[in-house]
């Protein structure tokens, strides 16, 4: 679970989640007209390409703070990513479609966890995290409530 917060809608700084082997972002944040929403999309990211992304869900959040959360089932090689999001860390809602995480790079050493700002209008600044943790959970299912 993460949490990202901004005091400046308008300018950002924003903070974003990225989850993959290569380039692809999975959830972030988006300034339009003066609101927030997480985006869920796939970036294609290459070294000489690197803004195309398909939007797949746009969701409004209302207030400063979202939780997001990751899950992962790697069970018999099921190897599917789950993503999470909330407004107080008690309701969780599904956001985008699960990962089918691939594992086609040739040096593969795992999908990796990043947290990073994204300053849309200035360089610099900085973010302020609370948090980040990774649990591991054994048994029962995937229900992330």
């Amino acid at each position: 679970t993460y949490i990202y917060t901004t005091n400046d809608i308008e300018k950002g700084p924003w903070d974003a989640i990225s989850f993959a082997p290569a380039y692809h972002d999975h959830t972030l944040f988006f300034d339009d007209d003066g609101r927030i929403y997480m985006i869920w999309g796939v970036g294609k990211l290459m070294i000489a390409e690197s803004d195309v992304t398909v939007e797949m869900e746009r969701v409004p959040i209302n207030g400063q703070t979202v939780y997001l959360k990751a899950e992962c089932n790697f069970k018999d090689r099921a190897d599917i990513a789950k993503f999470y999001y909330s407004l107080d860390e008690k309701l969780w809602k599904p956001i985008g479609s699960p990962l089918k995480m691939a594992y086609t790079i040739p040096h593969f050493m795992g999908y990796r966890f990043g947290l990073f700002n994204y300053a849309t209008q200035n360089t610099g600044g900085y973010v302020d995290f609370d948090y980040s943790q990774i649990n591991e959970r054994t048994g029962g299912g995937n229900n992330p409530e």
